[in-house]
């Protein structure tokens, strides 16, 4: 099994390689890299409004990565300087002018930050088990979750809810590693919850009073990521030997993509009534109209391209992609720059 591993490389001699793309206008392409750099996370606004975050080397030291497309080209976003030396790892945005971010200090701090538009500010903090940011629902500028670990164990959760004014805390069955939204009072969430023989994977759901445990009958898993794409249409990624889990409304169902697919990672919304899924880190898959259908990620020479997280333009079928480019040495596949990819315009 490869290992993967973040170093700081040597910018000069990387830029030539990982200038910015401009290749055709359908299909996947590869828009942007940069050297010394990782993106976990994006999430969208419109056309002209994405955010993209996560971490890069400077001088040797780890700093909070922060990129902004303005609908021509992304340009990086500066963050308070007492909070640089975070790491971040998702993002979340109900508009322009209310858009979430969180991370930790590497430790055993996580935080929050919120961009108005125009400047941050601090959200709130607290101590949790381990590294890991808050997993963040921004529904409106009066309604955002912040949901990840507590302070006990992997399992503990913590949540916390924001009405515009104050924030709440809010008991969670377990911990939460990723959320996804279809309303205010319909909240879907995956984490960690401790069973009779340990910790247990766990979907939980918000139906605007409680959080509570849904049964999925695939517990003895590691779920990866969870996409609520409406009241009748849940999907939940992760280590079930390539299936993907499917939310009707009524019942859950485990579908095949096929493919050899091994791992299925971030899902979104492909914009026309299907899904878009990262499989095994190194190729996209479709579902639509029923079927599966793979494609490959464009590559750079001697490189791989890993997509951590996908987002939908909305109002669109276009899709934009974050990760890595790796290279490997012996069982390790080593991180050297950031990459944007992209579908349709």
């Amino acid at each position: 099994m490869r290992r993967f591993i973040a170093v700081a490389g040597t910018a000069t001699a990387l830029t030539a390689v990982f200038a910015s793309s401009a290749a055709a206008a359908t299909g996947w392409r590869i828009t942007a890299t940069h050297a010394n750099a990782a993106l976990r996370a994006v999430a969208t606004v419109s056309a002209k409004d994405a955010w993209a975050v996560g971490g890069e080397t400077v001088s040797g030291k780890n700093r909070a990565l922060v990129r902004h497309w303005n609908g021509k080209t992304w340009k990086k976003v500066a963050v308070p300087a007492a909070l640089k030396g975070i790491y971040l790892d998702h993002v979340a945005a109900s508009s322009g002018t209310n858009v979430w971010v969180t991370g930790t200090d590497g430790r055993d701090k996580a935080y929050s930050l919120r961009w108005d538009g125009k400047k941050w500010h601090t959200g709130p903090t607290h101590t949790t088990y381990e590294p890991g940011g808050d997993a963040v629902a921004a529904i409106g500028k009066k309604d955002v979750w912040l949901l990840g670990r507590g302070t006990n164990d992997l399992a503990a959760g913590h949540a916390r809810h924001f009405d515009g004014k104050h924030w709440k805390t809010v008991s969670v069955p377990g911990s939460v590693s990723d959320v996804s939204a279809v309303s205010s009072r319909d909240i879907w969430a995956i984490g960690l919850v401790r069973g009779k023989n340990g910790y247990e994977a766990a979907v939980t759901h918000w139906n605007g009073k409680t959080w509570r445990r849904v049964s999925t009958g695939t517990e003895d898993v590691m779920y990866d990521s969870v996409r609520a794409l409406g009241a009748k249409n849940v999907w939940v990624s992760g280590s079930m030997g390539g299936k993907v889990l499917h939310w009707n409304g009524k019942k859950w169902a485990a579908l095949s993509p096929g493919h050899g697919v091994g791992l299925v990672g971030a899902l979104a919304s492909d914009g026309a009534k299907g899904l878009w899924a990262v499989a095994d880190g190194t190729r996209l898959l479709r579902y639509h109209a029923g079927h599966w259908s793979v494609s490959v990620l464009p590559q750079r020479a001697g490189h791989t391209t890993r997509i951590e997280a996908l987002a939908q333009v909305k109002g669109t079928t276009s899709v934009w992609g974050v990760g890595v480019l790796t290279v490997a040495k012996g069982d390790d596949d080593v991180e050297q720059a950031d990459v944007t990819v992209k579908y349709g315009r």
